[in-house]
């Protein structure tokens, strides 16, 4: 699969299905102008190899991750607990993202490996950077009107 108008379409159903289903987050394709950055920002980055190799990067505010966590681990939003989870939580939710977009965009009777999903505090006009050079960009508002960024940049070997 190389039409980048499918992989878009692939990579918004497969995280909008990921999401809701995993963390019983609800998104929608934000309108333009996006909403500006309001909280630190976070990215997880995880890239992957098989028959395309390419790097997905998922970037939310910290509070939009500390909500993430608290949904995965079942627990209350204040609990001190969802603090320390955010980060590793935006790393596995990429990283689910990550194995769902392989598996439909190149099948499951081939070898496909995942990296080790990393998080970092990157500022509002690195993610901007980010979407100026990704192959495929997604920008999504959730059901509390937190802002979440998507990209896919492929690797040509």
């Amino acid at each position: 699969m190389n039409d980048t108008v499918e992989l878009l379409d692939l990579l918004e159903g497969m995280s909008q299905s990921v999401l809701q289903d995993a963390a019983f987050v609800f998104v929608e394709p934000a309108e333009e102008p996006y909403p500006e950055w309001t909280d630190t920002v976070l990215e997880a980055a995880i890239d992957y190899c098989g028959p395309g190799e390419g790097e997905l990067h998922l970037m939310a505010s910290s509070g939009f991750a500390r909500g993430l966590a608290a949904n995965m681990l079942g627990l209350e939003p204040d609990d001190p607990e969802v603090e320390s989870q955010g980060p590793d939580a935006l790393a596995e939710m990429l990283n689910t993202i990550c194995g769902a977009f392989v598996a439909e965009a190149f099948g499951t009777d081939v070898v496909c490996d995942l990296g080790i999903p990393a998080v970092s505090e990157i500022t509002p006009e690195s993610v901007e950077r980010r979407h100026s050079v990704a192959a495929l960009s997604l920008v999504y508002m959730t059901d509390e009107e937190q802002r979440l960024d998507l990209t896919l940049s492929l690797m040509m070997g």
